[in-house]
């Protein structure tokens, strides 16, 4: 691959995966607020919709529920909204990695695992996401969560360091 190719390869995949750490965040932050509102079921598991509309936002709250509020629909669904957009996110930071990027890099495999867990955690958020659901669920969303936060958060800080090591052009040390 000609060096202009990898270098904007590179850049690319550096900013997807800081873009995926800040999205995570976003989301993680969306369901604290959501859950701390009492929320958290305004949405039930009608997934992808959320009471019982796509977009309820362009809804008015009293045809949506009689139950929950407008900021109880509004941050639920911001949540769920922003982890849709942040998977992709962490979905095109992989498939970049593994398609453009030749070295067997740790950010690599560190945003492949966190991408790997998603579908799991999207299928328990949707199943926490009732009225009084099982325990060790949501435990295991929450851990799944603080996982890929953790492992994002590890990928942007090599990518970040190697680019600054390394003046930007290229992802991370030698292969894992």
């Amino acid at each position: 691959m000609p060096e202009s190719n990898l270098f904007e390869s590179t850049r690319a995949f550096r900013w997807l995966v800081t873009i995926s750490l800040v999205g995570t965040l976003i989301l993680m932050g969306a369901a604290n607020y959501s859950v701390a509102l009492g929320g958290w079921m305004s949405c039930g598991d009608q997934f992808p919709k959320c009471a019982g509309v796509y977009a309820p936002i362009f809804h008015p709250v009293e045809t949506l529920s009689g139950n929950y509020t407008a900021a109880q629909i509004f941050w639920e669904w911001f949540h769920r909204a922003s982890a849709f957009i942040t998977g992709l996110t962490m979905l095109a930071a992989t498939g970049l990695a593994w398609w453009k990027l030749d070295d067997y890099t740790v950010s690599r495999w560190l945003v492949t695992a966190a991408t790997a867990v998603l579908p799991a955690e999207a299928y328990l958020g949707v199943q926490t996401g009732v009225a009084d659901p099982p325990f060790d669920l949501v435990v295991l969303h929450n851990v799944i969560s603080w996982f890929v936060l953790l492992t994002m958060a590890a990928a942007t800080v090599i990518v970040w360091r190697a680019a600054r090591r390394d003046g930007g052009k290229r992802d991370d040390a030698a292969p894992a």
